[in-house]
């Protein structure tokens, strides 16, 4: 398996140590946690920090991907950032923040495993691409997005692509990790309620 993230992730060598001495942030601990779980069930985990919006970083992490492993089976796309704010509010930059993982991203990652023909793509899209929270209105957008590009791509590539709508996930991913102001912290309580459990 190999995971891309955007942020470097310390190396696997001081793994054990710095999970003994607590010099991990909250995301890596987890990050680590997963990936230490999936190799003791005996698979081996590459990670290889990029960015997806990054066509030539894809390209270098796909072909070590492929010299390495021999192929590329499939490809799972789970990159995503939300920066709740009212529309009026909204600047280009953030639009284009949100944007660029999901929008630009998902047209890299297609762009660069299309030759390839993998088994399957799958988009990791969200429930609010159809049924969005308040002030999520470049989030919604974006996941629109991968929702309309899912059934472009089974047109034109000979793989299919799917796109999940996925609710909130109680222990994992954006809900979990979005810093909210305090007067929305019991509507962020609200939605973690109801967010669906990992296992």
């Amino acid at each position: 398996l190999v995971l891309t993230t955007r942020t470097p992730l310390p190396a696997k060598t001081g793994w054990v140590l710095r999970q003994a001495s607590g010099d991990l942030s909250e995301t890596e601990r987890r990050i680590i946690a997963g990936v230490q779980e999936i190799e003791a069930l005996g698979s081996e985990v590459s990670i290889q920090a990029c960015d997806v919006s990054d066509a030539a970083g894809m390209r270098r992490v796909v072909a070590e991907t492929v010299a390495r492993h021999g192929a590329l089976h499939g490809v799972i796309h789970t990159a995503g950032i939300l920066r709740e704010g009212v529309i009026q509010l909204k600047t280009r930059e953030v639009t284009e923040a949100v944007f660029r993982p999901k929008v630009q991203g998902t047209a890299v990652l297609f762009d660069v495993v299309l030759d390839l023909k993998p088994d399957w793509l799958v988009l990791f899209s969200s429930i609010s691409s159809v049924a969005a929270f308040h002030g999520q209105s470049d989030y919604c957008a974006a996941n629109a997005f991968l929702d309309a590009f899912a059934h472009y791509a089974s047109a034109h590539a000979p793989f299919p692509t799917i796109a999940i709508d996925w609710p909130a996930w109680r222990e994992v991913g954006i809900l979990t990790d979005m810093k909210t102001p305090a007067s929305l912290k019991d509507r962020q309580e609200e939605l973690r309620q109801h967010a669906i459990l990992t296992r």
